[in-house]
């Protein structure tokens, strides 16, 4: 089976060296890897190219793609790829030396269309790293195969996402109408739609480098939230979806589509300062939630091997409702947006 590596660039100089190291360093080496930048201002180019230039392997090309934006880059290099398994992955993304060795190993039979693989945080150096390491683009705990996109499952990152040539072509690739934050699971729902399966392996890792700054965190939360409104829109006519603590409600028969999520950190906070404006001896609770909030970040930081000092455990569950905060102010735009109910 062959196998051609696409990578979107756009002004990555800083993350590239790493992502190309991991790239060449396969165990079970990529037949091309296809390097696409779309308009980089930075010094992206000449860093692929004396490493192309170093590196001297015929599969490892430098491509341009004029139309902004990851999915047209991502189509580019899919157009060009000559492998039977277009592997998709992001400059800001470090492969496990066992990535692709791992995906093929998990098309393993003709129904699989595509492979998702397990997205991890790479060495982070600061606490809104460790914070994107702990929460977000979490994997699965177990492997899965996957028939049907419900928004709250199915869908999976370009960080590590694998398709059949064939079937790429068949959906006509990435959307690229589509805003940045749906274009990948937009993909997933489309592949479904033809009867197709994906299969999730978390022997397929990827390390994302996540973004070091909290404007970074937060623009990217807002991006997701309004991104949940637009796949709503663009992929259920009847959705009804009821997150609580505990336990999630989904039916597709009631003719409306909302979905309302009262288990993140924002709308319990804001619940209990509500209780608390409106009986004062109350207020221990905001309180306890932040010390639970605490707790919580110590906990994931223990099964992530990661470390924080009791400080710094306060900054990450600040975080958590910062980011939350920022997803919901994205649904709630994009609901108006979209003329879907998502909060």
């Amino acid at each position: 089976m062959r196998i051609s590596v696409v990578v979107p660039v756009f002004n990555a100089e800083e993350t590239l060296p790493a992502c190309l190291e991991s790239l060449v360093g396969q165990q079970r080496p990529a037949d091309e890897i296809l390097l696409v930048d779309n308009g980089s201002k930075d010094a992206s180019v000449s860093v692929i190219e004396e490493f192309i230039a170093s590196w001297a392997h015929p599969g490892l090309r430098l491509l341009h793609e004029a139309v902004p934006g990851p999915s047209a880059a991502r189509n580019c290099g899919a157009a060009a790829a000559e492998g039977e398994v277009i592997a998709f992955t992001d400059a800001d993304c470090v492969a496990d030396p066992g990535w692709i060795g791992a995906l093929v190993e998990a098309f393993d039979s003709p129904d699989i269309a595509a492979v998702a693989g397990d997205v991890q945080g790479f060495d982070p150096r600061n606490t809104t790293q460790k914070f994107l390491s702990l929460y977000t683009l979490r994997g699965l705990p177990q492997d899965q195969v996957f028939s049907e996109f419900r928004l709250t499952s199915g869908g999976f990152p370009t960080a590590n996402l694998a398709v059949r040539k064939t079937v790429f072509e068949a959906v006509r690739g990435f959307d690229p109408q589509r805003e940045i934050y749906t274009e990948d699971y937009d993909l997933c729902a489309r592949l479904y739609q033809q009867g197709l399966l994906i299969r999730y392996t978390r022997s397929a890792k990827i390390l994302h480098i996540h973004r070091a700054n909290l404007k970074g965190l937060l623009r990217q939360s807002f991006g997701f939230g309004r991104g949940h409104a637009c796949l709503m829109r663009l992929h259920f006519s009847r959705l009804f979806i009821l997150e609580l603590p505990g336990h999630t409600l989904q039916r597709e028969s009631l003719p409306l589509r909302l979905w309302i999520n009262l288990t993140s950190a924002d709308k319990k906070m804001g619940l209990l300062l509500f209780a608390w404006l409106a009986y004062w001896p109350l207020a221990v609770l905001p309180v306890a939630y932040l010390l639970y909030l605490h707790h919580l970040a110590g906990r994931k930081l223990a099964e992530t091997g990661l470390e924080a000092g009791f400080l710094e455990r306060f900054q990450l569950a600040g975080l958590l409702l910062l980011k939350s905060a920022a997803m919901t102010a994205g649904k709630l735009t994009g609901a108006l947006r979209y003329r879907v109910i998502c909060l």
